[in-house]
């Protein structure tokens, strides 16, 4: 078990809602956040408090970056033709893009989002013990 699922395990059991991918932009995550917590959550079925949350977005764990640098790098190197290439770029952008996204086994680093940074601060300890390291300096701007 990764450093995340640690992390998410630790902090559900105290209340929190945590989330990876939920959204494409900040305002669409928050949409997604569920209203009650989910049956496999530890609060099943009570609400979620939306000052304890945390989450990244889809933006933030993309592959598009490695997969569309990849395919130019194949296109430069003669490895596919112009229309190969044009092909593929247009089947990562399509309906499923969305899943086109690292799972925390793949990635290791994300930024995240919360609901409130009192929340966040208190539980800064419960994260590092769960093997993941934070990099805020407790403001914000």
């Amino acid at each position: 078990m990764n450093g995340f699922y640690r992390m998410k395990e630790t902090l559900e059991k105290e209340g929190w809602y945590v989330g990876w991918a939920i959204g494409f932009f900040q305002d669409e995550a928050w949409c997604n956040t569920p209203d009650y917590f989910p049956e496999d959550h530890p609060h099943a079925g009570k609400e979620v408090d939306l000052d304890k949350c945390l989450f990244n977005i889809i933006q933030d764990v993309e592959r598009e970056d490695d997969f569309i640098t990849e395919l130019d790098s194949k296109l430069e190197r003669g490895e596919i033709t112009d229309e190969e290439h044009e092909d593929q770029c247009e089947s990562f952008y399509d309906d499923e893009y969305e899943e086109q996204v690292w799972s925390p086994d793949e990635i290791d680093e994300s930024c995240f989002c919360f609901g409130n940074a009192k929340n966040l601060k208190e539980v800064i300890p419960l994260i590092e013990e769960a093997g993941c390291e934070v990099r805020w300096n407790g403001s914000i701007k």
